[in-house]
């Protein structure tokens, strides 16, 4: 078994520590998260986590008593048809889904407390840097770059929330050196 720094909770050779900074963010970050995805290596809300103050992670499957108490004063940021462009004055606590596009698209479907709360999609989002996961488009982000585009439009900031995309390319960049280049170029690049 290979060692685990017991700081940031990443194998040593990938360690972040450096990396990570905590910032006190205002607007409380929700995030429902698919236990496939709590247990993935590459798990973005890992970093949020280890950053980010004022955030707040449960399981994708709660129950519908559940989900109307924790999502009161929320709205969620989640691109789909009837999606609304997020208010510049919103202040409210804002939710994600942290899961692949297919299950993300199925826990809003199936779950009707998240049909009654507020529902925006960013405005203008960047392109997407998870150079290490299949997408079919370049505007599908990771939920930490969903998480600071969100907050940095909000807050106007473009520079607080620096932190979590540098260790977040750290980690991006970690695996890619563990993996070889030959294994990224074909899985990744073909």
């Amino acid at each position: 078994m290979r060692p685990y720094c017991s700081s940031c909770a990443y194998p040593i050779q990938t360690c972040l520590c450096a990396h990570i900074v905590h910032i006190q963010n205002p607007i409380k970050i929700k995030i429902l998260q698919h236990p496939k995805e709590a247990k993935h290596a590459l798990n973005t809300v890992h970093i949020a986590r280890l950053c980010l103050e004022n955030i707040e992670v449960r399981s994708a499957f709660l129950t519908h008593h559940e989900y109307t108490t924790w999502l009161q004063d929320c709205a969620l940021i989640f691109p789909h048809p009837q999606s609304k462009p997020l208010p510049k004055d919103y202040r409210g606590s804002l939710v994600f889904i942290d899961a692949t596009w297919p299950k993300a698209r199925g826990i809003f479907r199936y779950n009707p407390a998240l049909k009654q709360i507020p529902c925006y999609h960013l405005v203008d989002p960047p392109k997407g840097e998870y150079r290490i996961r299949k997408t079919r488009t370049e505007s599908n982000l990771s939920t930490l770059e969903a998480m600071v585009a969100a907050l940095r439009y909000l807050e106007n900031d473009p520079l607080r929330y620096q932190p979590l995309i540098d260790a977040f390319r750290a980690r991006i960049d970690g695996q890619i050196q563990h993996m070889g280049d030959a294994v990224f170029i074909k899985n990744y690049l073909s």
